[in-house]
This record gives C-alpha cells, sequence and structure tokens, in this order.
C-alpha cells in the first residue's frame, strides 16, 4: 500500500513543478494574458516548492521501504 501512496505522491509533485515550469513561461513569454507581471511572479515559484515538497514527501515513502528491507534483510540498524 505504501509503494501507491509514494507513487502518487512523487508524481503529483513532479506534475505540479512541471506546471509551475509551464506557468512561468506563460508569465515571460507572453506578457500579454499577465499585465501585472511583478505581481504574479511568485504565484510559480509557490507553486514549484510546493510541488517539491509534496514530491519529497512521497520520496520519503520509498526511502521508509529501502530503511525497513535493510533493517529486516541486514538487522543491523
Amino acid at each position: 500500500m505504501d509503494k501507491y501512496i509514494a507513487t502518487k505522491f512523487t508524481c503529483t509533485g513532479f506534475i505540479i513543478m512541471a506546471l509551475s515550469g509551464i506557468g512561468k513561461i506563460l508569465m515571460i513569454g507572453l506578457p500579454d494574458f499577465y499585465v501585472h507581471q511583478e505581481d504574479s511572479s511568485i504565484i510559480p515559484l509557490l507553486t514549484f516548492i510546493g510541488g517539491s515538497i509534496v514530491s519529497l514527501i512521497g520520496i520519503s515513502f520509498y526511502i521508509k521501504k529501502v530503511y525497513n528491507f535493510l533493517n529486516s534483510y541486514y538487522d543491523i540498524f
């Protein structure tokens, strides 16, 4: 069950980070859509940070799984 949760969190985080990059490209490349470019340039940054946090949560599930495997297999931790 943990691997599905990890996959969902990791993929969702990467998708959010990609969308923040697309949003930044739209802000720089197409300034007609964003009249107040300075005010709205913080939104892709916050989106990227949020996506990074979500993907780190997903990666932490993988790390936990590897830790549990090493703990049960080698019994050193």
